[in-house]
């Protein structure tokens, strides 16, 4: 089939231990205060310019990015 790299493997923990914790945390910047997800958007209160799936987005490319140069395994 197909091979994950260790990077890759860490990179996706990471990921969905971030996922786990912002979305336990429940932080107003992500939801309403009925504790749905706010939409993308600008303007009104039920909207957000840093949505849950960016902030998640984020920090798994940048874990990922981070462990390729600390491993020094660019490609």
């Amino acid at each position: 089939m197909f091979e994950i790299d260790n990077n890759l493997q860490i990179a996706i923990f990471i990921f969905i231990l971030a996922c786990i914790i912002l979305y336990n945390k429940k932080s107003k910047v992500f939801f309403k205060d009925n504790g749905e997800f706010k939409e993308f958007g600008v303007g009104g209160g039920d909207k957000t310019i840093f949505p849950f799936w960016l902030a998640t987005l984020i920090i798994g490319l940048i874990s990922y990015l981070l462990i390729c140069i600390r491993n020094d395994d660019f490609i």
